[in-house]
């Protein structure tokens, strides 16, 4: 039922997203030669935002319905099992590109279902258009890691994180993310990476003993259930 629920999700996003570019073009042409004034590019503009909220309103909705049956409607199957999500997830990310769960999540499902090359792809396009999402990173380091056996590139790709100020989404996010990158770290031998690591979880775990990371309950994802955080 919840599928069913979803799928209906799905369709309704679909139509509206094609309402949507359908108001697009029709004020671009009502704009028309007025829209080169300094009226008419406010209007514009003004359309445009409304537009984009209403499309990442539509991504968050598919979202929220979908990113909860991972983790309990399908709870012991493994989100590589689950490839039926990907049309959903590629949605999401047209809709609101902004969202950084679908592309590490879908990058991992793609890459468990031996699509490493659309795996890896997927994980660039989100570091292209969110520059400063730490996570991502993270999850593109991981990928060249275990699945491409590039230990130089997920150096490279971790490095990234450590040379200046990411964004998380939490504090657990940004907990879980830098022991992943310790292990590439190690694999490589980079000691001097090691230590700025060991250093950032000290600090991680100062704040989280001073209350100040208790915002989310510190936990780890494991999708594949093979024991193992994934992310």
């Amino acid at each position: 039922m919840r599928f069913r629920r979803t799928e209906s999700s799905v369709i309704a996003a679909i139509l509206c997203f094609v309402v949507l570019l359908g108001g697009q073009s029709l004020t671009d042409a009502s704009v028309g030669e007025f829209g080169r004034t300094d009226t008419g590019q406010l209007l514009g503009g003004a359309t445009s935002s409304y537009l984009t909220g209403i499309k990442r309103f539509v991504a968050a909705g598919l979202w929220n319905r979908m990113h909860p049956i991972f983790h309990n409607y399908y709870e012991g199957v493994g989100v590589s099992s689950q490839l039926h999500m990907l049309p959903t997830i590629a949605m999401v990310q047209m809709l609101d590109p902004q969202l950084v769960q679908p592309y590490y999540i879908g990058a991992w499902m793609l890459a468990r279902n031996d699509r490493l090359e659309e795996a890896i792809t997927m994980a660039e396009g989100g570091i292209y258009v969110n520059p400063d999402a730490g996570i991502l990173y993270v999850n593109l380091a991981q990928l060249k890691y275990l699945d491409a056996h590039d230990l130089d590139g997920a150096v490279e790709v971790g490095e990234k994180v450590l040379e200046r100020e990411m964004w998380w989404t939490d504090f657990t996010e940004e907990y879980n993310a830098y022991p992943a990158l310790r292990a590439i770290f190690v694999a490589a031998e980079r000691d001097d990476l090691v230590q700025v690591v060991d250093v950032k979880l000290a600090l991680l775990d100062i704040e989280a003993e001073s209350g100040l990371g208790s915002d989310s309950q510190l936990h780890e994802h494991d999708h594949d259930d093979d024991g193992v955080s994934d992310h």
